[in-house]
């Protein structure tokens, strides 16, 4: 997948990955999440890449950061 991403000259730890103009992920510091053909692959940020990914889809990804986000920071997500 290395030769669909690209990351900014200046890199300040977090930012979005751009695909064909779209935003297809994001990272910060080295965790990288990308979607890709509607799987996401999760993994350590490398190069011009994810590294040691791990595949699963965007509603598991979903369901996953929102149960972590009521855990560790409820104010997120008041209604």
């Amino acid at each position: 997948m290395s030769n669909v991403i690209g990351f900014p000259e200046k890199d300040d730890g977090t930012g979005y990955i751009l695909t064909e103009r779209k935003v297809t992920g994001v990272y910060v510091n080295n965790i990288l999440a990308l979607v890709d053909n509607g799987n996401v692959y999760l993994g350590t940020k490398g190069e011009d890449g994810v590294e040691d990914a791990l595949l699963t889809s965007m509603d598991d990804i979903n369901r996953f950061c929102l149960m972590w986000l009521a855990i560790n920071d409820p104010d997120v997500i008041k209604e």
